[in-house]
Formats: structure tokens, C-alpha cells, sequence
């Protein structure tokens, strides 16, 4: 069975390359040494992390302690708990036991070490674990990165310059480098969702954004980058959280940030901080209404009915605004039916296909969907007039 999954695996591969050799053949980015340029190591100057790895594993230990007595909801899903037992029990290790020796040699390379599993990009190939990779891998890298530069050009109708998906070298990423630019693996829809974001806030100086699974904070970093006065809260799993609170924190060392246990989370930690990142069962203790967009994507498919039942109950309590989120097919229409029985004054005012990962699959099943709560007695919103 493995064998039939494996050959029909490098079938859909090859199908999927040869289909992309085909759009982009006559193209002058379409070049395998882009992608050899985007792989080669960046690891870049880091200053004295040693005050950053104290706060994160006092924080991760904490909510360590807690996670067991967390709601179901809360819990890891089958396929983390196998990511976690396969990958991440070195760096759970290192966290217990405050060996910031190797947390730091993982965190410095957390794109191609196992520590970011699960949260860290698409691997096309063994070459962003220290391996050869295969020529059909680096094609397969290569077309995905131009089919994502071209959406990203199209759906923000060009208004940014490539340099302006450039990221921090933090965690040695991986890429391919266009027109002379490194373009991180992932980045693309990354920073088109963080530029929706900011434009749905419109005038607000100081928009409070939340996300529910905000893997290392790719999202995060082009949206705290590009709109000074946002609040920023993450919610998700505590050796995740751990994660993005190196990537974020090193980012942005001089934001007010506040982990797990530093602060109770409260309407006055909203306020005074720039960072929130905690493990997800804090989000019951949002204040409700605190937040003027929530965020997620690509996570509601692994959610068990009562799962989606609750998130999407704490969504509901705590935004004001807007929620935006990319998902499987399923999962999403899912969520349009729960808000439609249960949360009522959430309008949906946009759907469309989630084109992201179209070149790498056969079988794209993306949609984006965007939600503005309205006030009592408030009217339908125009078409042409989606801000929260």
C-alpha cells in the first residue's frame, strides 16, 4: 500500500511538472538556478537571543502545564500529535530543559531543521533538510514560486515591488530567488493576506487582529511590518507559539510583546502590547468584542464538528469586525453554515477560489471567505464596499 502511494505520489508529481513546464517554458524566470540561488544557507546575523529563550521557555512551560486540563478543543489533533512524536521531540526536549544551547542552534535553522515541521513552508526535496534534491523537485519549487508571484501581482493589482515580499533571514529560509530577489517558499499569500488586513482596518490607527494558528508568523511579520499601530494576537499550539515567538520577537525586538504568564490576558494587555502570542485555550479569555479582524488559514480541515463548533463561538464573541479566512472546500462551507444558524449579523460579503497552491496539486480545494459583522438594524453592506 505504501509502495502504490509512493508511485502514485511521483505520478501526480511528474503530471503536475510537466504541466507547469508548459505555462512557463518560454518564460526567463523559469531558470533551475533560482531556485539553487534560493536554497543556498542564509543565516544571518543574530544578536544575543539569550533573554528571548528564557521568556520562551518559561512561557511554553507554563502552558505545558496547562494544556492537559485544556477542552478537547484545544487539544492537538491526530496529525500534529504524529508530527510532534515524529519531529519535534528534540525541541520539546531542549524547551523542558532550558538547553538554550541547542534551542538556539534549532531556532537559528528552524526552515530546514525538523523543529518546524508541520508550520514552516512546503519542502520541495530533501535539500532544505541539508540533502540533494531532485531535478523534478526544483522544478516543482520553481513553477509553484512564479504561479504564486503571478497571482500576487494580479491580486493586488500590482500595487507592491517585489522587494516588498522580502523577509528577515531569521531561521535560514529557503526560496527562489527572482529578478534578483530572494523570495521566501510561501511568502506570497502571506503578505497578500496581511495588505487585505490592514485594507479592510481602514482608518483605524490602531486595529486589533487576532489569528487562530498562526504557524511561525509569516502572516504576522508583513502585517506588524506594514501597519505600525497594530495589535497583533496569535493563538495556537505551545511548541508553535514557542516558535513564532522566536521568529516574531527577533523580528521586532523592541515591540511590547507579552507571552503566557507574563500578563493575564485582558482588555489592558490588549492595549499595552504590540505581540500577544498564547496557547489556544486563552482565547476564551478575550474580551468579547475586543478584536477588529480575525484570521485564519488553513486550519479548520482537521477540526472535529464540536472543534469548529467552539472556535468558531470564540471567533464569533470576540470580533467586532471582520473574519477572514482561507480553508478547504469542505471545512469552509462548514463554517458558512455554522455562522449562518448561529452568528447571523456575520455577512458574508466575499467568496471566491483560494488559487494559492493551484500549481503544485491536481486537485485545487481552497476558498477564501470574508465575513463583516454588522451592527443591529444596519443594512446590507454594498458590494463594492467590503471594510470592516
Amino acid at each position: 500500500m505504501r509502495l502504490l502511494r509512493l508511485l502514485s505520489r511521483r505520478t501526480e508529481i511528474w503530471r503536475i511538472v510537466h504541466r507547469g513546464r508548459r505555462r512557463f517554458s518560454g518564460d526567463p524566470r523559469f531558470h533551475i538556478d533560482f531556485v539553487d540561488q534560493g536554497l543556498a544557507p542564509r543565516l544571518g546575523r543574530t544578536r544575543d537571543d539569550t533573554v528571548l529563550l528564557t521568556r520562551i521557555c518559561s512561557a511554553w512551560s507554563k502552558a505545558m502545564e496547562r494544556q492537559p486540563f485544556a477542552a478537547e478543543t484545544f487539544q492537538p489533533h491526530p496529525w500534529w500529535r504524529a508530527i510532534q512524536r515524529s519531529k519535534l521531540e528534540p525541541v520539546t526536549r531542549a524547551l523542558a530543559a532550558r538547553d538554550y544551547d541547542s534551542l538556539r542552534s534549532m531556532y537559528r535553522n528552524f526552515f530546514r531543521d525538523p523543529c518546524g515541521a508541520g508550520v514552516s513552508g512546503t519542502a520541495f526535496g530533501k535539500a532544505t533538510r541539508g540533502s540533494a534534491t531532485g531535478a523534478s523537485s526544483k522544478q516543482l519549487q520553481l513553477i509553484d514560486a512564479l504561479h504564486r508571484i503571478d497571482l500576487w501581482n494580479s491580486r493586488t493589482a500590482r500595487r507592491w515591488e517585489l522587494a516588498d515580499l522580502k523577509t528577515p533571514e531569521i531561521g535560514n529560509p529557503f526560496g527562489t530567488v527572482v529578478n534578483g530577489v530572494f523570495v521566501r517558499t510561501g511568502c506570497e499569500d502571506q503578505h497578500y493576506c496581511a495588505q487585505k488586513i490592514i485594507d479592510l482596518a481602514g482608518s483605524r490607527r490602531t486595529p486589533v487582529v487576532a489569528e487562530i494558528g498562526g504557524g511561525f508568523g509569516g502572516m504576522a511579520y508583513y502585517l506588524i511590518r506594514d501597519q505600525p499601530g497594530v495589535t497583533y494576537a496569535d493563538f495556537d499550539l505551545p511548541e508553535t507559539i514557542a516558535l513564532a515567538s522566536y521568529y516574531l520577537l527577533s523580528a521586532f525586538p523592541d515591540l511590547k510583546a507579552t507571552l503566557y504568564g507574563e500578563a493575564e490576558l485582558s482588555a489592558q494587555t490588549i492595549e499595552s502590547s504590540r505581540i500577544i502570542l498564547m496557547p489556544s485555550f486563552e482565547i476564551e479569555k478575550m474580551p468579547a468584542s475586543s478584536v477588529d479582524l480575525t484570521f485564519n488559514a488553513r486550519l479548520l480541515f482537521d477540526l472535529s464538528p464540536k472543534s469548529l463548533h467552539d472556535y468558531l463561538t470564540e471567533i464569533a464573541r470576540t470580533t467586532r469586525g471582520c473574519v477572514l479566512h482561507l480553508n478547504r472546500r469542505e471545512p469552509s462551507a462548514a463554517a458558512h453554515a455554522w455562522f449562518q444558524a448561529n452568528a447571523p449579523q456575520f455577512e458574508l460579503i466575499q467568496r471566491e477560489p483560494s488559487t494559492w497552491n493551484d500549481a503544485r496539486t491536481l486537485h485545487p480545494n481552497e476558498m477564501e471567505y470574508l465575513y463583516r459583522r454588522q451592527s443591529p438594524g444596519q443594512m446590507p453592506s454594498e458590494p463594492d464596499r467590503p471594510a470592516c
